[in-house]
């Protein structure tokens, strides 16, 4: 199990990961709408005030966010990936 499945699972589990973090980035814009703060009261003041820069300034924030840990955790997924996955993981 610690030789061969998990070591063949890594991309595969680490591709979720990635999945969910993004999510959650982008569910905590929404949690500004319930009092909890965030990037996202820029993005709410910015529609309540008719604001686009602080509307464009949210959003730019929340994405640059998103794609930074996207990256970052692609950069992991690359390193715990085992060498003879490499150009199988490529081609998927």
């Amino acid at each position: 199990l610690r030789m061969v499945e998990i070591p063949l699972a890594v991309p595969v589990i680490m591709a979720g990961v990635r999945t969910a973090v993004v999510l959650n980035i982008g569910v905590m814009a929404i949690a500004a709408y319930i009092g909890a703060g965030g990037l996202g009261t820029f993005i709410s003041r910015g529609i309540s005030q008719s604001d686009p820069r602080q509307l464009i300034v949210g959003a730019v924030a929340v994405s640059l966010l998103a794609i930074l840990a996207d990256y970052a955790l692609l950069t992991i997924q690359k390193r715990l990936t085992p060498k003879g996955m490499e150009r199988a993981a490529e081609t998927a």
